[in-house]
């Protein structure tokens, strides 16, 4: 996995901590019951959204070689969420709209996770000197013939795709 995308995990994950030790701090010294309540009512939530976290991470890098049958559209939505530390770090807008029926392909979860990971940075981090603000990026994904294609228009119309096959695990 890149080393940004690790970056901005772990800047989630201590963020988190920050708050946790911010609120028991408070908690400790605050003789309110009610206001004990929340804070540690808030330690929780943290609590959970570092749980959630680490499990994606987790389950994102386990590899396997294997190929399997992937639920294209329901890949990306799960890869965006698991990239969205990544994204706002960077300032970058994704814009994904994934209608109508569901597209399978069989391939290597791996390698399409890297291949999608390859095609954000190439296309939305393209401009990172010329902008200071936030850059979109659409995703999109389309069918031709035997072959789905995953489609990544950035700034200033800097366009990158990746195709694969829906029967192997093969990039075009």
């Amino acid at each position: 996995m890149d080393e940004e995308i690790i970056a901005s995990f772990v800047h989630e994950i201590n963020n988190s901590l920050y708050a946790i030790q911010l609120s028991v701090s408070h908690a400790l010294t605050d003789l309110e019951p009610e206001r004990k309540t929340q804070l540690l009512e808030g330690v929780l939530q943290q609590i959970d959204q570092i749980a959630d976290l680490t499990k994606k991470l987790r389950d994102f890098s386990r590899s396997s070689q294997e190929i399997s049958e992937i639920e294209v559209k329901s890949f990306l939505r799960e890869i965006i969420s698991l990239l969205a530390p990544y994204l706002k770090r960077k300032r970058i807008q994704l814009n994904a709209k994934f209608e109508g029926a569901p597209i399978f392909i069989k391939a290597n979860l791996n390698q399409l996770k890297e291949e999608f990971f390859n095609l954000i940075k190439r296309t939305g981090l393209g401009e990172v000197g010329k902008s200071s603000g936030t850059r979109e990026l659409e995703i999109k994904i389309t069918e031709e013939g035997d072959r789905v294609i995953i489609e990544a228009t950035g700034p200033e119309a800097s366009a990158d795709r990746f195709a694969i096959s829906k029967n192997l695990s093969s990039q075009i």
